[in-house]
């Protein structure tokens, strides 16, 4: 819902008057919410009568001669894989991304690509690469303990194939604490451009929805809209 808002809010030609946002509570992992520390309904509602006004970045993306928008996750591989799964356990509740990530961990299913990080290229396999402007996603992970939500960049995680099943079931419970980006199969880095051009191309995570396409270029904009928090 979030980004829908965001997206027809940036989509208005008079957006010299975008107006302030305010954001209550209500999805299944309330990634957002955790960054605006007020998961409860009250803290949230008091959040908004301070009118305390903040500017935050936004990511840009670009594929299939489209532009959309993100404010807090753009995964692909593995990330949007285990929501797939996931979407299709709804009735599980909160536990089917838990399981969907352990389905996914033991198939360990990786893809060629060929990645443009601000214009210095690599390839090889990949098990996902996550793009965050927040620090959580899921239920409370903090897969980009750095994150800074107005400060010109967007934090990226990439993992290869180079990790065993073992190490990435191990990966997967140290994302809950942040301590993952300590791991040598973790490189993680603060960037505002990067290109995934996969060899077979698929859809991504997109602030929690199957959508999209590769190939894909993100971009920051930096203090694009404003909140209350």
């Amino acid at each position: 819902t979030f980004n829908e808002i965001i997206y027809g809010v940036l989509l208005n030609p008079f957006n010299d008057k975008i107006p302030t946002l305010g954001f209550l509570p209500g999805g299944t992992g309330n990634s957002f919410m955790h960054d605006l520390k007020a998961t409860n309904i009250n803290v949230a509602l008091e959040n908004i009568l301070k009118n305390r006004e903040k500017m935050i970045d936004i990511m840009e993306l670009k594929y299939n001669n489209k532009t959309h928008y993100a404010f807090n996750i753009v995964g692909w591989g593995m990330a949007a894989d285990i929501l797939k799964l996931s979407e299709k356990i709804r009735f599980l509740g909160g536990v089917r991304y838990n399981l969907a990530s352990l389905y996914y961990i033991f198939c360990k299913r990786a893809r060629n690509a060929d990645i443009s990080i601000e214009n210095k290229n690599e390839n090889g396999k990949y098990l996902f690469i996550l793009n965050l402007n927040t620090i959580h996603t899921g239920k409370g992970m903090r897969a980009a303990p750095n994150a800074i939500l107005d400060d010109g960049y967007f934090d990226t995680i990439i993992v290869k194939n180079n990790v065993s099943r073992l190490q990435l079931l191990i990966l997967m419970i140290r994302i809950f604490h942040g301590t993952h980006i300590k791991s040598k199969y973790v490189k993680y880095m603060q960037i505002k451009n990067i290109k995934i051009n996969p060899h077979k191309n698929e859809h991504l995570n997109i602030d929690g929805e199957v959508k999209g396409n590769t190939p894909i270029e993100i971009n920051i904009l930096n203090k694009k809209i404003k909140i209350l928090k």
